[in-house]
């Protein structure tokens, strides 16, 4: 697939291990030496990585985010469902989230590698009206590897300046998330001073 005509038309969803950023006892920490974990693995991993969760619409390039420490058939369905609802106003903390990523696609672009551990994913999306198709490494992720090594960097600052707050909370993540996915679609990718501020309005700090 090369071009979309309209939004809505395909969503690419992406998936990636964070490679230096793990939780451990709730909290947020960060290593030099790389983790070695990857999505097949992930479920094995003594220190769970950040996960990060991230679908474009292929015609606006418009993104939502999520951080997350699990891989799972759920998550992702449960992802997709808050990707594609209304989040207009949507409070995250105590601050309205105008997070204009939203309505489900025509086809959702899925990586062979997720497409083949959770075939099932392909049967819920086609009974619900979505055409599904897979995606070789090659396709459209260039962008979002970019993004990823990018998060990675602010989220290691966010570790060292919050060393005491819980990340294990759904809720603080989910919130933290759409502020994050806010800020990138406003700004075009996370400030280098920003992400501190996200995690105090999201009830991290």
């Amino acid at each position: 697939m090369d071009v979309s005509e309209h939004p809505n038309a395909a969503h690419v969803l992406h998936l990636a291990v964070a490679r230096r950023l793990f939780l451990e006892n709730g909290t947020l920490r960060y290593q030099e030496k790389t983790l070695g974990v990857t999505l097949e693995n992930h479920h094995e991993a003594e220190r769970k990585p950040v996960v990060y969760y991230l679908i474009r619409d292929h015609f606006t390039g418009k993104m939502y985010v999520e951080l997350s420490f699990e891989v799972s058939l759920n998550y992702i369905v449960g992802f997709l469902d808050r990707a594609w609802a209304d989040k207009s106003n949507r409070m995250a903390g105590n601050y309205s989230v105008q997070c204009d990523f939203r309505g489900r696609p025509q086809t959702l672009v899925v990586p062979e590698k997720i497409a083949a551990r959770f075939p099932v994913l392909s049967e819920l999306m086609q009974e619900e009206g979505c055409a599904v198709m897979h995606a070789t490494r090659s396709f459209a992720v260039s962008a979002q590897f970019r993004d990823v090594r990018e998060w990675d960097k602010r989220l290691a600052e966010l570790a060292a300046e919050l060393d005491d707050c819980d990340f294990g909370d759904m809720e603080t993540l989910v919130n933290l998330s759409h502020l994050m996915s806010e800020q990138i679609n406003r700004d075009g990718n996370l400030q280098v001073d920003g992400v501190v501020e996200l995690a105090w309005k999201a009830g991290l700090a």
